[in-house]
């Protein structure tokens, strides 16, 4: 008695925990159908709204638009390293801020790397690890140096906003030695080479640097110039230490046998920087710049082989990483933008949704404006990142626009629904459609808003900028495109054509496209042809076993995952700053200029 007792009793409990399992899967389903039928309730009267008077609501909502857009008064763009990529507030921005008081800005650098002419093979003497090139410690290859040196010295330029021409001696830092002799300040090997006796005036009479070296290199032999290269001192004319390493490369041997792959020059421009809208210019430099890249780019040598950077040529580098898929951006703009608009609708006169998808595409550019201008209104600058922002709001807004349609043809396919008035059937499509939409921006603008706890001022603001445009996407998508589909449901009723509405066509309209295929050809597709076959219990087994399979393939592709970061992934191909990196990399390696 008491077993059966005890196993009555743990009957009762199991089916006292399956009841309350139950009690509580049925009062989450309560919760959860309550908050969908809250926002289907929602959205059917968000629809009765706009559809009673749809003209009015497209010109209320450009009116929206447009008020939003005046936030663009206080529009502020940001291009400056230290402003984007930098964390605010920092001791070492306010260390830096210190220095630039007190001691003024960073010096802009010009460098240039003089190589030898290409071998087929390498040369004996030359390292096991040095490209194929000829020895350029000859007097030959100095003076083709100092040639292409002198390019600096001869380039001048105009400054087109002040029209004053400028120069490298009245752009350059200057550097002067006890006697007072004063020249434009630059490390290379040519400062070995610098002998007062042979002290050169240009044609103004001043003492010129270039010209006294060349002076005594001509009077040298390639013994002698090895012998000065081998025994230094490496120092500057006036006696500033310079690292060996950072002025010449790939060497070996020495005296007779002394083989060098490169030479390396860096010059020093005063900066004088100002921020003109959001950033860093120095138009006098850069005036300069731009035409000495102009003289390097006309030079040409037949002793050595050179490559060359400046501080413009840097950044004209990243800007062109940055709006170089321009291009490709334009072609995805256009692909999406047709693929729009001749599957929203069918290919039919009156069924197609041409128009439908140009107003999308309207609701999307006010989306986009509306944007601009609210982020701007909240003190929200535009860095170089937010460029992606037209692109993501063009994605999101088609997609919305796509379930809203689909909503409205299942809809209109349904037989106790098709025969309604316009204004119900646009309701109760956007109530179908206003649940999945709703959930998706709503996730989406949330991991934005979330990302903009990042300390990166520029990933930061990104982030603020897609979730509001995320919102905004969401707003104009429920409003002004539905209010136009009530427009285009009362022309397909009317059985007008869509591009061409003045046009009506005959009774009864055939629902077959111009391709005489009927409506949902992809619906059939996967209910008769692909659920089938994908549902077989052989294609189940072979696509768990496949997908296991890549599974283990990528969990073993992350075990070989490796962090790295080199900054010529930003500069494109064929372009001069990349030539440079890849000489400068391949003779002196990670070593930079120090200077």
């Amino acid at each position: 008695a008491r077993g059966r007792s005890a196993v009555e009793m743990d009957g009762g409990e199991d089916g006292a925990m399956v009841d309350a399992e139950k009690s509580g899967e049925r009062g989450l389903r309560r919760v959860t159908t309550a908050i969908d039928s809250f926002i289907r309730t929602a959205f059917f009267r968000l629809g009765m709204l706009v559809s009673a008077k749809p003209v009015v609501t497209i010109v209320v909502m450009c009116i929206v638009a447009g008020l939003f857009c005046t936030g663009l008064l206080a529009f502020e763009q940001e291009s400056r390293g230290e402003k984007l990529w930098v964390p605010q507030g920092t001791e070492a921005l306010e260390n830096q801020k210190f220095v630039e008081q007190h001691f003024g800005t960073q010096a802009r650098f010009l460098n240039t790397i003089v190589t030898g002419k290409e071998t087929s093979s390498r040369p004996e003497n030359a390292p096991d690890d040095a490209p194929a090139s000829e020895n350029v410690a000859t007097q030959a290859a100095l003076l083709a140096f100092a040639d292409t040196v002198q390019v600096s010295y001869q380039t001048s330029a105009t400054v087109e906003s002040t029209k004053e021409t400028v120069t490298l001696e009245s752009l350059c830092l200057t550097t002067s030695d006890s006697s007072g002799l004063t020249f434009c300040r630059s490390f290379s090997v040519l400062d070995l080479f610098f002998d007062r006796a042979f002290l050169t005036n240009d044609s103004s009479g001043q003492p010129d640097f270039l010209r006294t070296v060349k002076a005594k290199l001509e009077t040298l032999s390639d013994a002698q110039v090895r012998q000065i290269l081998t025994d230094g001192p490496y120092a500057t004319w006036n006696g500033i230490a310079m690292q060996k390493e950072n002025v010449v490369a790939q060497v070996s041997g020495a005296y007779d046998s002394l083989y060098m792959g490169a030479y390396r020059i860096t010059q020093l421009l005063e900066s004088n920087i100002e921020v003109v809208d959001g950033e860093n210019v120095d138009v006098d430099a850069e005036a300069w710049e731009d035409q000495w890249t102009e003289d390097m780019v006309a030079h040409k040598s037949d002793e050595v082989n050179f490559v060359f950077e400046s501080a413009s040529s840097q950044e004209d580098s990243l800007s062109e990483a940055l709006t170089g898929d321009v291009s490709l951006f334009t072609i995805g703009f256009l692909l999406l933008i047709i693929y729009t608009l001749l599957f929203l609708g069918q290919f039919h006169f009156v069924y197609s949704r041409w128009v439908a998808g140009l107003v999308l595409f309207g609701a999307i550019g006010l989306a986009l404006g509306s944007t601009y201008g609210l982020s701007s209104a909240f003190g929200l600058f535009f860095g170089p990142v937010h460029q992606v922002l037209p692109l993501l709001i063009l994605g999101l807004g088609v997609d919305d626009g796509f379930v809203i349609v689909r909503a409205l043809d299942e809809v209109n396919a349904n037989e106790h629904h098709k025969r309604k008035p316009v204004r119900a059937r646009v309701s109760l499509a956007l109530a179908d459609a206003g649940t999945a939409i709703t959930v998706t921006s709503i996730t989406n603008a949330a991991v934005f808003f979330i990302s903009s706890v990042t300390k990166l001022p520029a990933l930061r603001s990104f982030s603020l900028w897609a979730g509001i445009a995320v919102l905004m996407d969401f707003l104009f998508s429920v409003t002004l495109f539905v209010a136009y589909l009530t427009i285009d449901e009362r022309r397909r009723d009317a059985r007008r054509y869509d591009v061409i509405c003045c046009r009506k066509a005959a009774e009864p309209v055939k629902t077959s496209n111009w391709f005489r295929l009927e409506p949902g050809v992809l619906e059939r597709f996967f209910e008769k042809r692909w659920s089938p076959f994908v549902l077989n219990k052989f294609v189940r087994i072979a696509i768990l076993v496949f997908f296991t399979a890549l599974f283990g393939v990528c969990i073993w592709g992350t075990t070989m995952l490796k962090l790295n970061f080199d900054f010529s992934y930003f500069y494109p191909d064929d372009t001069l700053q990349k030539d440079f990196y890849d000489v400068e990399q391949a003779y002196f390696g990670d070593l930079g200029a120090t200077v």
